[in-house]
């Protein structure tokens, strides 16, 4: 490895994988997940939580597809946001078998129907969705525009898709190596990849604009690679209200810890 970091701003996938530590999945497949101490640090962030379920809404109703939903805790969001489940009905899927399987205990009592799957085994039954969510599930998977012609296939006519993703490469620190991510998003890097695969973006913002100084302090002065439960306490009650309050008056930074995009397809198919 001979190349140096600022080499590969244009493919931060390849530069990942270099990485010492780089606990790389394929969530495209069915396979481990390396991530699982991150997903049980979080479980208890309610405001963030509740928050990513509102910023996604648009795209909760019908039929919906949750891809790589992990142990559950964002599923329980989600299905809160909507008062239950009601109209809406819900397919969530994890490919890694250990998660699925917290997954299934999670989520199933709240109406949600469960699947050890991957994008790539739902896309082979035929299935449509009107709605499909990623959150925080595409910086692991290396070809994210092959994921996204895949969820493009998923989704039945004047469907939509929400995504959320850790935003800024310039953040990339060793949480997110040692999580698997391949990348951390540009704005104009994922409305590019959705717009290649057919998608027409309808809202791009990046959020949690508090978290990201947090966050940059965590990975410049303390080099921690690991997300302790007393950390996530502290940005859940401090940092993501005051986050919320920014994202409300000054819509358009230019900058954030997070990228949020909902895109959807031709009503015409």
């Amino acid at each position: 490895m001979n190349k140096s970091r600022p080499d590969y701003r244009s493919d931060l996938a390849e530069w990942a994988k270099a990485q010492p530590g780089f606990g790389g999945q394929s969530p495209d497949v069915n396979g481990v997940y390396n991530g699982r101490e991150e997903l049980d640090a979080l479980k208890d962030a309610t405001r963030f939580h509740a928050w990513l379920a509102e910023l996604v809404a648009p795209v909760l109703q019908g039929r919906v597809l949750e891809v790589g939903a992990g142990i559950g805790t964002m599923t329980a969001a989600l299905v809160e946001q909507v008062n239950g489940c009601g109209s809406v009905r819900w397919l969530s899927i994890e490919p890694d078998k250990d998660l699925a399987e917290s997954l299934f205990t999670t989520v199933t009592p709240l109406g949600v129907e469960v699947r050890h799957a991957s994008s790539r085994d739902i896309a082979a039954t035929g299935q449509q969705f009107d709605g499909v969510v990623y959150i925080n599930v595409l910086e692991h998977i290396e070809h994210d525009f092959e994921e996204m012609r895949r969820a493009y296939g998923l989704l039945g006519p004047g469907g939509s898709i929400a995504i959320v993703v850790p935003a800024s490469p310039r953040l990339y620190g060793p949480l997110d190596t040692v999580s698997g991510h391949y990348r951390r998003y540009r704005k104009q890097t994922l409305n590019r990849v959705l717009g290649d695969a057919g998608f027409s973006v309808t809202t791009s913002r990046y959020f949690d604009t508090v978290g990201f100084f947090a966050y940059w302090a965590r990975n410049t002065i303390l080099k921690n690679s690991r997300l302790e439960k007393g950390t996530v306490a502290v940005f859940d009650r401090l940092i993501v209200p005051l986050s919320r309050a920014v994202y409300r008056l000054a819509p358009g930074l230019p900058f954030g810890k997070n990228l949020l995009v909902i895109a959807t397809v031709s009503a015409a198919g």
